[in-house]
């Protein structure tokens, strides 16, 4: 009984809790940087992923890993380097002192894993060299080819002046020297040496063959303990420092019933940082026993599948299979060869497949090392050193409230991971933040919402972390700085025009919902911090956007509490962060004024309250930033929203300049930078639906070249709000708003600065023309038209749809000199434009409460002759679109011949000169920067 509770002990652990807390937080003897970066990257997937790995093919190459990414498009994370020919000459074989293919992976984003199957002698002054220990004589094996085992025995190794010995540190100085080198070009790796000692060793029942079947298992337990130290302090004395040791043990391939655990030939923690295990045509439920029972015996120890492949069952379980049954290996590697298929690698090519695509794999892509070793820069550097900075916006942040009671349950936890969209945006990918970074951005802000995927009790979802936890390595992947947010767990509470609540922020600036919320704010930036607290300087916290009090009162509070209320959520944010060690211990943090509030203005003597008003958290000097929010008129306009007349230049110069004084006034002279967190123009005209970038474009570029430049030469960091890159276009990726992104940059860097900066009108392809609209809110909007209509030209617009929708569920909504909604009735309904005037915008609407889907089969502008044209398809807000057909393009296909050389636009049009852009030559793409 006591035995099973043990079992079950073991087994709770590798499903619940975290896996890495019993884990020592450095490696046993990794000095390097790097190498005290990549065991922390270990540490922190641990439980969470597996990190996926290949071994090399003859041992000093890529060839396995650039076969399994022909196969599946991804590179495995890790690839693994065998020192088994060292022993030969460099002139006639492999020149390990040539770390090129190694070197090469590791810039590339690759891990290292260096194992090493130690050939020796089959006798003393012969040539044959093996690992199999015997008699040394040679043997023929079940193919008829010849091979030898030695007579090498390791218990000699330790005598002085034996031929063992000489052998033995000979081997070790030329294995050092390859890795002195690697060590000196900055790269860290996994060495997994004297693997499977135990080998048959461990049998139950002994016989003849029940021993190891490698040379340093042949004296038993007992010396291959004292070979392991050897080896390690040798090392160590020879300056080694860039290494995580990995002990394989072995029962031999998971066969618990006949073989006992080899605990007793284990070297001992201190020498130990990660225990593996060999498993070959192992299922999931085998997998499973394996992880639990090394789990159980090394409980301190990151556990690891050292090698897997094909067996005498047939391929592995599926890894996919693997983590869902529980088996949650820090790492798996497959072995080469075996005639399993495309990859040259003893896996299927199913299976590689499946491991690739699974969520729960890190592939070479995902791979980022966490900076554990550097002195994170001051708060005033990071700012200066942020760069222009941009919003992901209506991204993460995006969520739909079904149930606004904060009390109840089903107010947590209402949307899974496809939230991400639930506003329009199609899920970001890394190649948006590629281009952004290209174009000469240096920070993105990210803003991310949680209520919607957290319990009652705070518990954050994984597969929301995990998408979090994604987009931010798109970030830092590419060298920009990343500020992570709570974001519209704030905000205004929202209702209806009969006073009914539609939208509730649970997080207020308000003491009384402070003392309710705090464990449970508590608790949520607790897992924020503990998921990402190895991060070097790169990475920022923020921590609440627009909190606001109990009336969801802007420009400032009501009640000098809310004041009070906001410097206890930022204490808990900075006390709960800094408690989480690591990174955290130092990383800069940053706390918002009231609602984020500007100061800027003069209507109301408490306009300046959300400056005076906020502290610098206790306990804090120089890893703190302040952040506001700006939305500035760049037109005047009357009560209704309605345009009046443009503002002079000057007179906005004059109010930015205005607004600077109280910043340095009221929040600078605290102690800490500031940085503008999100801006833009106060821009939506009422009745056209149309922004200042559409209407007064003029005007809003020198205003933003004027904002970015004043705030640069005053060390405030800007984060412009969300536009520049929108909808689709962010998927090819491309900009919707090229020449303001272009004005925005060359205000930061200067007008010389000329960037290529793809254009959303140059793929054509993008056009969505029929799609199912997936409405997820009441008045969610589909634009099926956007621009002027010649009505001299036009007489209306009409939809085909699958089927007619549910009464009072659907209308037009035309956006013209004033706005105007038509009931749709039939499923081709058609709206004339001979009642409007002035039409700038058309969209769909939904009108019910109920979420629903409908199938937009075409959508055409029809002209006076009755011929039509096709409209595009665009999310407005509160839909998705999915099963969409895309435009081509093109217009016809006529069959000839293309000359050698001649440059095509995407068009077919011959170009000359081409300028910046994406061109077709003899055949294939040319992007021109």
């Amino acid at each position: 009984m006591k035995r099973l509770k043990t079992f079950i002990a073991a087994l709770t652990l590798t499903t619940t809790g975290t896996m890495a807390a019993d884990i020592p937080s450095t490696p046993v003897t990794a000095l390097t940087d790097a190498a005290k970066n990549l065991y922390a990257y270990f540490l922190e997937q641990y439980g969470k992923k597996t990190i996926s790995s290949v071994m090399a093919n003859v041992n000093w190459n890529n060839t396995c890993a650039e076969n399994v990414y022909k196969l599946t498009g991804k590179y495995p994370a890790m690839n693994c380097y065998d020192f088994i020919h060292i022993c030969f000459s460099p002139a006639n074989w492999i020149d390990y002192t040539d770390i090129t293919p190694v070197k090469d992976w590791n810039d590339a984003g690759g891990i290292v894993q260096l194992m090493w199957h130690f050939n020796v002698p089959n006798k003393e002054g012969e040539t044959h060299v093996t690992c199999t220990p015997g008699d040394g004589n040679a043997v023929k094996d079940a193919y008829g080819n010849e091979t030898y085992t030695t007579l090498y025995r390791p218990s000699n190794v330790f005598t002085e002046g034996t031929w063992e010995n000489k052998w033995f540190y000979e081997q070790m100085d030329k294995v050092i020297a390859t890795i002195l080198k690697l060590q000196d070009a900055g790269i860290a790796a996994t060495w997994r040496p004297f693997h499977e000692a135990a080998g048959n060793a461990c049998a139950k029942q002994q016989a003849d063959w029940t021993k190891a079947w490698f040379w340093w298992g042949y004296d038993g337990a007992d010396t291959y303990k004292k070979l392991w130290k050897a080896m390690y302090d040798y090392f160590k004395q020879k300056g080694v420092n860039n290494l995580i040791w990995v002990w394989t043990t072995q029962n031999y391939n998971g066969n618990s019933s006949n073989y006992n655990q080899d605990t007793n030939w284990y070297p001992g923690d201190e020498y130990v940082d990660i225990v593996a295990r060999d498993l070959y045509g192992c299922n999931a439920e085998q997998n499973l026993q394996e992880f639990n029972e090394i789990q159980a015996a090394y409980p301190n120890k990151m556990v690891a599948l050292g090698e897997c492949g094909y067996g005498n069952n047939g391929d592995p379980g599926k890894m996919s299979d693997v983590w869902a049954k529980g088996a949650k290996w820090g790492h798996f590697m497959v072995w080469y060869q075996g005639g399993q298929g495309s990859t040259d690698t003893m896996c299927s090519d199913d299976w590689w497949k499946d491991a690739m695509s699974s969520a729960n794999v890190i592939t070479r892509d995902k791979v980022v090392i966490p900076d554990v070793t550097s002195t994170i820069e001051n708060a005033t550097d990071a700012v200066k050193n942020m760069g222009l900075g941009w919003n992901l916006g209506n991204a993460l942040d995006a969520n739909v409230q079904q149930y606004h009671d904060a009390t109840q349950d089903n107010y947590w936890g209402q949307q899974d991971i496809t939230s991400e969209s639930c506003w329009g945006q199609l899920p970001t990918k890394a190649e948006l933040m590629a281009m952004m970074k290209e174009a000469g951005f240096g920070a993105i802000r990210v803003p991310v919402t949680w209520y919607n995927h957290m319990d009652k009790d705070g518990n954050v979802d994984a597969a929301w972390m995990n998408r979090v936890h994604e987009v931010v390595d798109y970030v830092i992947s590419q060298g920009m700085y990343c500020i992570l947010n709570v974001h519209h767990d704030t905000g205004a509470d929202s209702y209806d025009s009969q006073k009914n609540l539609t939208g509730y922020h649970w997080i207020k600036a308000d003491e009384t919902n402070y003392a309710t919320n705090k464990a449970r704010y508590e608790k949520l930036w607790q897992q924020i911090a503990q998921e990402f607290r190895n991060y070097g300087q790169l990475l920022l916290f923020e921590g609440y956007n627009e909190m606001l009090d109990a009336k969801s009162s802007w420009n400032f509070a009501q009640s000098s509490s809310a004041y009070d209320a906001i410097n206890k959520y930022a204490q808990s944010f900075v006390d709960v962060v800094r408690a989480t060690g690591g990174n955290n211990a130092q990383r800069n943090l940053i706390v918002s004024t009231y609602g984020a509030c500007s100061g800027n203005g003069t209507w109301d003597a408490r306009v300046q309250d959300p400056l005076k008003k906020l502290q610098i958290p206790s306990g804090e000097s120089n890893h703190i930033i302040f952040e506001v929010h700006n939305y500035p008129a760049i037109v005047n306009k009357d009560k209704d929203g309605n345009y009046v007349s443009d503002r002079t230049i000057s007179e906005i110069k004059a109010e930015i300049d205005a607004w600077l004084e109280n910043l340095k006034t009221h929040l600078i002279s605290k102690g800490a930078p500031v940085i503008i967190g999100e801006w833009g123009t106060n821009n939506v005209d009422a009745g056209s639906g149309k922004t200042d970038y559409d209407l007064h474009k003029d005007l809003m570029f020198e205003f933003v070249s004027y904002m970015i430049k004043t705030m640069k030469q005053n060390d405030i960091a800007t984060f412009y709000w969300m536009g520049l890159s929108d909808g689709a276009p962010r998927t090819y990726p491309a900009f919707t708003q090229p020449d303001l992104a272009l004005k925005m940059l060359q205000a930061y860097h200067g007008d010389s600065w000329n960037p290529y900066l793809p254009d959303a009108k140059d793929f054509p392809g993008g056009k969505v023309t029929s799609a199912t609209v997936n409405f997820n809110n009441q008045w969610g909007e589909l634009t099926i038209h956007k621009g002027a209509i010649d009505k001299t030209v036009y007489k209306g617009i009409k939809v085909e749809l699958e089927e007619k929708p549910a009464t009072g569920a659907l209308s037009f909504k035309v956006y013209a000199s004033s706005e105007k909604a038509t009931a749709i009735t039939s499923k081709t309904p058609s709206l004339a434009f001979s009642s409007y005037t002035g039409i700038q915008k058309i969209n769909l609407q939904w009108n019910i409460a109920t979420k629903g889907s409908i199938k937009i089969k075409s959508v055409n502008l029809v002209k006076h002759d009755n011929s039509t044209e096709p409209c595009s398809l665009e999310v407005a807000w509160g839909c998705t679109l999915s099963d969409q057909n895309y435009a081509t393009g093109i217009d016809a296909i006529t069959a000839t011949r293309s000359a050698d050389g001649i440059i095509y636009n995407l068009s077919g049009q011959r170009v000359a000169t081409p300028t910046r852009g994406i061109y077709i030559k003899n055949g294939k793409k040319y992007i021109i920067k």
